[in-house]
């Protein structure tokens, strides 16, 4: 029988609930009453969301708590497509301590109730039968058991008795799915998104709650109430791509929700990224990719001690079970490493995969891309940049030679489109590599795709050098003009970087104001402050002015400051 404990749970466990007023109880019990246990027992798949936000999240629960990285008080986790995730509320972040506790609690239940939550979310916004006033669905709590496969517990009567009850869901089930939504509730992302219309990409800011949800209880205001079911709604970050017309959504078989958290948390991992893969890709799912690229994107982390014994026959093994189910399609290595080589872990990790969904999907998934608005990274807006000469350069864009303007202003060598490199068939050639830095640079007109910042990505991990990644026209430090150039290296990935000088020594390097980057002088100390580093003095913003008022058109050449081959 229930107790007064009950309450003193849900109080505890729903510090991020949204309140319901006991008027608002009785209307969302008489909705809940509408739902048959076992509604969706012959639903195969369930519609969930895929959009960048969703990614974010999937990759912040998963990480390892160092993975997070103290920003302005709290904690923060820079997913791969560039979104902060911080604990809280978007006016009130956690302080680092409480963010450290919940952080702690986040794991992989937390994905799996975020998929199912919003997922019959998706299948219920325009039933108004099942929605309320803010645009939330009404669900029994017992739906996500349901779809995760758990069944109730079955009691005897007595000792040596035929019949049976049921006892329902155990309490530490309820209580976890609690906890996994009070934690999505409090997880918040800010940064740029991308968001397409009339075959233009538009980069819009959010700073919003991932998800919103309330408890429903029955005899909510007496000790003895039970949670019967929940209402939830997406933050409002997901208006502003329908704004644009812009819907992502990804079909997940019911089997993945089935796996076990712990014994199968492989399959669960890789099933959770390649259902995202797969939609972005769409009409190229046979695209091949490396096994360090899929651990490392399916937040797997690798077991170097182990690498060529259990840990690298694990996640084979996961991937075939998920093959034999007819979760994934074709699973093919395109070069097949030698084991009976020494050292063949580094091989391994290196080989390249073709992992592709089943034939029934890939067939859905073309018809339904037919019927979406792109992605980006998949436009042909009919526009090409303007080649221009420019010290001996043949550049394919003006923003690439008012960048070599803006190097030989400073004296800074360059060498352009140096080398290319090819990743599992995705060919890359990054615009300049500045050997007195020690790292690579890109410049981008617009802000750039998902795709551009994978590649990018993969050149740092791939030559173990940084990148740093400029879009828009050629500004210094500015809110209103620009954000910052996006860093990748290793497997860390920020934004805000900028070029600065140093006001002691002179030195002009690239750095962020937590981050100290490429920085060649011994003067940096974290965190920078204008006062020492300035990113808006004389010396750069004559380098910027004569970048941006460079007049190619007139034969301007240029001082050449190149490195010599």
């Amino acid at each position: 029988m229930a107790t007064r404990k009950n309450a003193e749970e849900r109080t505890t466990v729903a510090q991020y609930a949204s309140p319901i007023t006991e008027a608002e109880h009785q209307t969302l019990l008489e909705k809940i009453a509408y739902i048959p246990e076992n509604i969706d027992a012959g639903t195969s798949q369930l519609t969930t969301l895929s959009y960048q936000v969703d990614h974010a999240i999937r990759e912040a629960c998963l990480a390892a708590p160092g993975q997070w990285r103290e920003e302005s008080g709290t904690l923060v986790f820079t997913s791969s497509n560039g979104l902060k995730v911080y604990l809280g509320k978007p006016s009130a972040p956690l302080p680092i301590e409480e963010a450290q506790a919940r952080i702690r609690e986040l794991g992989i239940s937390t994905v799996i109730t975020a998929r199912i939550v919003l997922g019959l979310w998706n299948a219920r916004k325009s039933n108004r039968l099942l929605q309320t006033t803010d645009g939330s669905a009404v669900m029994r709590l017992g739906e996500i058991f349901e779809w995760r496969g758990i069944k109730k517990h079955i009691q005897t009567t007595s000792p040596g008795s035929e019949k049976r009850y049921t006892g329902g869901y155990s309490t530490e089930l309820k209580s976890q799915v609690l906890k996994d939504l009070d934690l999505l509730a409090s997880c918040c992302i800010k940064g740029p998104i991308t968001c397409v219309s009339d075959s233009r990409r538009i980069q819009e800011s959010i700073n919003d709650s991932y998800l919103q949800y309330g408890i429903i209880v029955r005899d909510a205001y007496r000790p003895e109430g039970i949670t019967v079911g929940i209402c939830v709604r997406p933050g409002n970050w997901l208006q502003t791509y329908i704004n644009y017309g812009n819907y992502f959504i990804t079909k997940t078989d019911r089997k993945v929700f089935q796996f076990h958290p712990s014994d199968q948390q492989h399959e669960l991992k890789l099933t959770l990224f390649l259902t995202e893969r797969w939609r972005q890709q769409r009409y190229n799912s046979e695209e091949p990719i490396t096994m360090a690229h899929l651990l490392a994107l399916s937040m797997i982390r690798v077991d170097k001690k182990h690498l060529t014994g259990r840990f690298s026959s694990r996640i084979q093994e996961a991937l075939e079970a998920l093959q034999k189910q007819g979760i994934i399609g074709q699973l093919l290595c395109i070069a097949p490493v030698d084991t009976s080589q020494p050292r063949w872990g580094n091989t391994w990790l290196a080989s390249r995969w073709v992992i592709t969904p089943p034939k029934d999907r890939m067939a859905r998934v073309a018809n339904d891309g037919a019927n979406r608005t792109r992605a980006s990274g998949e436009l042909s807006t009919g526009v090409r940049a303007i080649e221009t000469v420019y010290a001996g350069y043949r550049f394919r864009s003006r923003n690439e030679a008012r960048w070599c303007v803006f190097f030989d202003a400073l004296g800074i060598e360059y060498r352009y489109e140096l080398e290319g490199f090819d990743f599992d068939g995705i060919r890359y050639l990054p615009d300049f590599w500045l050997p007195g830095y020690n790292c690579w640079v890109e410049i981008k007109g617009e802000a750039p795709t998902e795709d551009e910042l994978r590649k990018a990505h993969l050149l740092a991990l791939y030559t173990e050098k940084p990148i740093y990644l400029f879009f828009g026209d050629i500004w210094p430090l500015s809110q209103e003009k620009y954000g910052g150039a996006y860093r990748f290296s290793g497997p860390d990935r920020t934004q805000g970087h900028y070029w600065y000088e140093c006001v002691n020594c002179h030195m002009v390097g690239l750095a962020s104001a937590q981050e100290n980057g490429n920085f060649l002088c011994q003067c940096a100390t974290m965190p920078l402050t204008q006062s020492t580093f300035d990113s808006k003095s004389a010396r750069l913003l004559e380098a910027y002015r004569k970048a941006r008022q460079a007049r190619f058109e007139y034969g301007e050449q240029g001082t050449g400051r190149r490195q010599q081959l």
